[in-house]
């Protein structure tokens, strides 16, 4: 606190419990700061938080993978031990054929509102919104949560082959202009593999994006405010109100 009333700098403060940002952020205001909170304690504190969208500031692919380490490495429960690497390695390919997808191609914005009426996803309208240059794409966690929802998992009930799901017919569509792309390689990779192996990884990476899945959470990742590259241009605090 003493450090921050002295206004030497930009600050990143994590502030587990709130207090830091009740006690100085008015000051720091007052005197030229500008003030952001990315605030996780509960949904009605997310309502009040800046917005950061962690895919602004990837610029590599080393940033891709960072993320998903980062990611995985934060929704595994303390204490947690894996007796088999093979399947955390499986989901991780998947979740980067999905963020890779994302952030190179981004998703047309409400993908997910494309039905036929009988309430099944409309492949047909999907394929023609991504292959439309003109139409607005987004890349957000929002729209990684919107591809895992594709990669459902089905079966022919006669022959018990498994069926191409949405998820399958975009990665193929992208593969016929991209057969390099680096979302196309990896998620060759992680699904084609026995029926069990596959559903199985669909389910961990499901549960591993389960804590970003509610609303509340990806209106905070939709888009960003945090302006990080200017830390150092302007005087700006920003407070991270996260659980401890």
């Amino acid at each position: 606190k003493p450090q921050l009333l002295q206004m030497s700098s930009s600050f990143i403060i994590t502030d587990p419990k709130g207090e830091l940002y009740r006690d100085t952020s008015s000051f720091l205001k007052q005197n030229g700061y500008d003030i952001k909170v990315l605030n996780l304690l509960n949904e009605q504190e997310m309502a009040k938080s800046s917005q950061f969208n962690p895919f602004r500031y990837i610029q590599s692919e080393v940033d891709v993978l960072k993320l998903i380490t980062n990611l995985i490495s934060n929704t595994t429960p303390k204490g947690a031990t894996n007796n088999d690497p093979f399947w955390e390695k499986a989901e991780g390919m998947l979740l980067q054929a999905l963020f890779y997808y994302v952030w190179l191609e981004g998703v047309p914005e409400r993908l997910w509102e494309c039905k036929t009426p009988a309430g099944e996803d409309n492949r047909k309208e999907i394929l023609e919104r991504i292959r439309n240059p003109e139409f607005p794409k987004v890349h957000n966690v929002r729209a990684v949560m919107a591809l895992l929802k594709y990669a459902e998992f089905r079966e022919d009930p006669r022959t018990g082959a498994k069926l191409p799901s949405t998820l399958d017919v975009i990665m193929e569509d992208l593969e016929k202009r991209e057969p390099n792309h680096k979302a196309v390689l990896n998620y060759n990779k992680a699904m084609r593999g026995a029926a069990d192996t596959v559903r199985s990884i669909i389910i961990s990476a499901n549960a591993r994006l389960a804590p970003v899945e509610t609303e509340a959470v990806l209106s905070v990742l939709d888009d960003d405010e945090m302006d990080i590259p200017l830390l150092g241009t302007r005087k700006t605090a920003i407070y991270c109100v996260i659980p401890d």
